[in-house]
């Protein structure tokens, strides 16, 4: 039988037959990622996520994903966070429907922990992370849609989620005290007075900021204002959209109502008497202190407290706090798109979101609506439009410079995706663009 040519001839037809019929491990990958999400139907189409209790912290993240539509009113929680870096080696893996791997950054992976950890607060809820329910695979799939639901995602939320990140130095010490400054704050002027004699006073005992010199509070509190999440431009948006927040950091949180009348609370410390301590270092950090939270007003967590006070902003207004709080975005685009669902004053932009269109071509669209937006600002509570096109010209990665012989400015759009020095694509091109925008726009006084 060995010998018999037609053996070998059907055995090699065999086993080509079972090896084309063999299961693919990349066909079972791609069909288990297909039934994680599921094909969105309609234009109001969202993904929510149930958290699985879990009596051990070390075991893994578990999450249930159903579909819902935001026409349908469902009511959920969104989580506002910062993505961090990735790694695909070291990010930690949670599971989908009890099936699906998917790897989720060090800062969610964490976040979702602690959420897990305080069953009471969060288990009747689904939530929406974008990181989970959109589907990332495809930057240019689902993906710009969803982003474009994002306002509606953040406004219909019954809660947000803003999570600083894991507890860091003295961190529950600034939620104790920000708490006290909120209590503080609903008393009548002769206590409020002896509050600011004595810094941050505990109203119990037991409260372990008790204990601690006003030194290390106060610098607790900067610390927790300064963390990087609230300089990330998407929170402007996630924030200001939100009916009702409460900020998280590590197992603390404190409720937007509470951290609002904290933040008025400590604006009256501009009577603080630190000139009347001899120690150096308690001087230096309550004048640190006062020109952080009541003299210069730089304190972020308020700017963002007080625009969503404040109602609707134009998208100049909003680009300005951008500049001015050095906002932070991955992608460079989102300086405009990030912006676009909470203006007022930009529904009638033919601007989409849209990340295959290039840098340079989403700014050509926007530019002339920001200037139109920014001039339409008080004289007396904006800059000249030719320093601030210079800051979102920063902003915005591209390189300002100024013509050595005319003297005039110009904006020389690099792409900062090339090497520097890359310019338009012709001289003319530069020149044509120029004119068109700075002078053939809108009148501004500069």
């Amino acid at each position: 039988m060995a010998s018999d040519p037609g053996f070998w001839s059907n055995l090699g037809a065999s086993m080509r037959s079972l090896y084309r019929n063999r299961p693919s491990r990349q066909r079972k990958s791609s069909n288990n990622s297909s039934d994680t999400y599921q094909q969105l139907v309609h234009e109001d189409s969202i993904r929510l996520v149930y958290l699985l209790p879990s009596s051990n912290a070390n075991d893994p993240i578990e999450l249930t994903m159903i579909p819902a539509r935001l026409g349908e009113k469902p009511r959920y929680r969104a989580l506002s966070y910062e993505w961090g870096l990735q790694d695909d080696q070291h990010d930690p893996v949670i599971m989908i429907n009890s099936r699906y791997p998917l790897r989720a950054r060090k800062n969610l992976y964490e976040a979702l922990k602690e959420i897990r950890a305080s069953p009471g607060e969060f288990a009747n809820y689904p939530l929406w992370i974008d990181a989970i329910c959109i589907d990332q695979r495809q930057e240019y799939g689902e993906k710009p849609h969803q982003v474009r639901l994002m306002g509606k995602i953040f406004g219909q939320a019954a809660l947000v989620i803003a999570w600083l990140g894991l507890a860091g130095w003295y961190s529950d010490l600034a939620i104790d005290a920000l708490e006290a400054c909120s209590q503080y704050g609903r008393l009548s002027l002769p206590k409020h007075c002896c509050f600011v004699t004595r810094i941050l006073e505990p109203l119990e005992p037991k409260q372990t900021f008790d204990t601690y010199p006003p030194w290390m509070t106060m610098k607790a509190i900067m610390l927790l204002c300064n963390r990087s999440y609230w300089r990330r431009v998407w929170i402007l948006q996630e924030i200001h959209m939100s009916r009702s927040l409460v900020v998280r950091c590590g197992s603390r949180s404190i409720t937007d109502t509470d951290l609002n009348r904290a933040f008025h609370t400590l604006k009256s410390f501009e009577c603080i008497p630190h000139m009347r301590y001899k120690e150096t270092h308690l001087r230096n950090y309550y004048r640190d202190l006062t020109k952080f939270l009541c003299i210069t007003g730089s304190s972020v967590p308020l700017r963002h407290l007080q625009a969503r006070e404040n109602g609707h902003r134009s998208f100049g207004q909003w680009l300005q706090i951008c500049v001015d709080g050095n906002f932070q975005a991955t992608e460079r685009r989102d300086y405009l798109f990030a912006l676009l669902a909470i203006s007022n004053d930009m529904r009638d932009l033919d601007l989409t979101v849209d990340y295959e269109v290039p840098l340079r071509t989403v700014m050509q669209q926007a530019l002339p609506a920001i200037r139109r937006s920014y001039c339409a600002i008080k004289e007396d509570d904006r800059k000249s439009w030719d320093s601030f096109s210079r800051e979102v010209d920063q902003l915005m990665g591209f390189h300002f410079e100024r013509d050595p012989y005319t003297r005039q400015s110009s904006f020389l759009l690099r792409d900062p995706y090339t090497p520097h020095g890359s310019l338009f694509e012709s001289a003319d091109l530069e020149t044509h663009w120029y004119q068109r925008v700075f002078h053939y726009v809108v009148p501004c006084t500069r």
